[in-house]
This record gives structure tokens, sequence and C-alpha cells, in this order.
């Protein structure tokens, strides 16, 4: 039997738990309404006793290309199949079945919810972790995890009146991720990363200002425009006259490839496309260092 944990005692699954719940909030809220999600408990389990409560469930499984620890979700079928349609601009209605469609649709959610965590702990902590999609399948057909034992967050949501449950697990190896004093030591958190929200935020800029040549304290209020390229592309101006609705032009990008925010045409980070009530945004899954953004902005 999984045993539990108390979040408010456990500073480090508490960090990870706001983390969590900000990040699925946003992803799901990207194509419906606020989903009101909340943690009901925390619990320490085993692979056996991670789908108690979701023996005829639907699990999302995904792996850290680096390390091989394993993070995914837990669903009740019916509730992945409404998030699903919903995310296909459906009514979110339920079912018992879990098509490709929804597949497809489970998959990509998941792909964003897990992208927004691994930007999260790289822009808090300065480390790179990329997950990958291994597995979309009920959960009695879901091969054998690998993990001995994992942290599982339960929650709650609701959209529109309709509640839902599912439940969240990653390797307790990924948890060190937050222990601070074990980012310090590992080299996580320094001269590559810093946290946006700190209060010495502003102190870090400095620091990095003056080691690039001078303080630029009193520019922090100067609004700069800040824009995103998908690809860039060189036509002849003769081409450029020639163009008509309908025509195409090829970019210098792939359709794989990281979408670039730049200021003045210099890279400062890259990042995927997302979609918040209705309108394109991005999310950012890694950035230049801090001197070296300000090397760029200088050159």
């Amino acid at each position: 039997m999984s045993s539990s944990i108390d979040i408010q005692s456990e500073a480090i699954v508490k960090t990870y738990g706001e983390l969590l719940v900000s990040t699925l909030d946003t992803t799901i809220r990207a194509f419906s309404a606020k989903p009101d999600i909340k943690i009901v408990d925390t619990t320490s389990a085993n692979a056996n006793e991670l789908t108690e409560g979701f023996a005829n469930g639907t699990m999302v499984l995904a792996t850290d290309d680096g390390s091989g620890l394993e993070i995914g979700f837990l669903y009740k079928t019916a509730d992945i199949v409404r998030l699903a349609d919903l995310m296909l601009m459906g009514d979110g209605i339920a079912s018992e079945t879990l098509d490709d469609n929804h597949k497809d649709a489970a998959t990509e959610m998941a792909n964003q919810m897990l992208g927004g965590i691994a930007s999260s702990i790289q822009t808090q902590l300065g480390r790179k972790v990329h997950f990958k999609i291994s597995q979309v399948a009920a959960t009695n057909s879901i091969g054998a995890l690998k993990g001995a034992d994992y942290k599982v967050f339960n929650m709650n949501g609701d959209i529109k009146g309709n509640p839902f449950q599912f439940r969240q697990f990653l390797d307790s190896g990924y948890i060190s991720l937050f222990d601070s004093d074990n980012a310090l030591s590992a080299g996580g958190i320094g001269d590559e990363s810093f946290d946006l929200t700190s209060s010495n935020s502003n102190d870090s800029w400095s620091t990095v200002a003056s080691e690039v040549g001078g303080n630029i304290d009193m520019l922090l209020d100067v609004e700069i425009p800040v824009s995103i390229r998908m690809g860039v592309a060189k036509l002849f101006l003769k081409d450029i006259l020639n163009l008509g609705p309908g025509d195409i032009i090829e970019l210098n990008q792939g359709a794989d490839d990281p979408i670039e925010l730049t200021i003045n045409g210099k890279v400062i980070a890259v990042g995927e496309v997302v979609i918040i009530d209705g309108y394109f945004g991005l999310r950012i899954k890694e950035i230049i260092s801090k001197a070296e953004r300000i090397r760029k902005l200088r050159d």
C-alpha cells in the first residue's frame, strides 16, 4: 500500500507540487476553460502500487532522454477522453474507449505539460531535462516500469462543471532536482541560471553586467520590443514584387526546429509555440546565459 506524504512538511515535494499545478493549469487552459486543478494528496509508491484506483484507466508514460528516469500521468479513461476531445476542439464528450485520435491528443497534451515542467526545471535550477513519451495505453497493458520508488501527486480538476481526476507520478530521483543545496553543489544553479522570482534577481543582473563591462541597472525599466522568429528567407526583389495570395515562402527552419525569441535580431532564447486563451505564445525551453545575452545585445 502506498504511504502518504505531508506535502507541507517536505519543502522539496511542495515546491514541485506548486510548479506542477501551475504548469498543468496553463496547459489545459490553453484549449479549454480554467481547469481549477488542486492536489488532493501526495504519496510514495512502488511500481505495483502506482495504478491503485486506476486499474481500468489510461497511463501516459514518459522517460528522460538523459537518465532514463520515468515520469507520467494516470487518468480515468473517460476523463482523458473528455480532455482529449476538448483539445480536438470538441465538446468534451466522455467515453470509456480511447481511440487513436484521443491517444494523439493525450500525447500532445502530455508533451505540453512535460515541456512546461522541463522549462521550469531549467529556468529555476539550470538543469536541462528532456522528456519523451514512450507509451499511451491502458494501465493493464503498459510494460513493466523501471523505477523502484515514485512520488505520486493525486489531483482533481473541474472544467465547466465536469469534474475529473488524475495522477502524476515521477521517479523519486527527480525530486532531488528541487533540493537547492543539492543543485548548488552539483553546479545546477550558478552562472547559467537564476530564479527570476528571486529578490536578488537585479543583483544577479548587475553582477553579470559588471563582468561584461558596465552596470545596466539604470536601463532595467526600459521597454524593448521582443520578436518571435519561426525562420527567415532571402528573396530577390523581383520575386517579392511578384508575390500574391496563395504563394508559399519556404523558410530555413524545419518543422521540428525550436522557435527563436529575439531582441533587435539577436537570439536570446528558444522554445515552442503554444496557444493560450486563443492567442499564440512561446514556451521557453532554453535560455542563453545572462552574460551571453548582454554581449549579444551590445554587439
